[in-house]
């Protein structure tokens, strides 16, 4: 994972994970922070820590902390080996509309 010029959770208005996305936010931040949601979900669900998921699915722990405060966009690898691990799609589809806003729509 690579930190971008701006991490996403400049774009997030609040916390990361619940905050609201700013009106010029890219595509690509408001799709790191719903893999972090998603992330964070599947987590919760599973019962089991950031670490043994992280190590379970071969990804760093500093790239999974990163990814869950929105420091990072996570590259394509990494939201694989998560979702692969978690048993779950952590990548959400995405439209865009208005001024360039993504909506989650699955």
């Amino acid at each position: 994972m690579r930190p971008a010029q701006h991490s996403p959770r400049t774009f997030i208005e609040g916390a990361f994970l619940d905050g609201e996305v700013a009106e010029d936010a890219p595509a690509a931040a408001f799709a790191a922070r719903e893999v972090a949601r998603r992330l964070a979900q599947a987590l919760e669900s599973s019962g089991r820590t950031r670490v043994e998921v992280a190590d379970a699915a071969g990804v760093s722990r500093s790239a999974m902390y990163a990814l869950l405060r929105g420091d990072v966009y996570p590259d394509f690898a990494t939201v694989a080996q998560l979702s692969a691990e978690l048993d779950t799609p952590l990548w959400p589809r995405v439209r865009l509309h208005g001024r360039g806003l993504p909506d989650a729509t699955a």
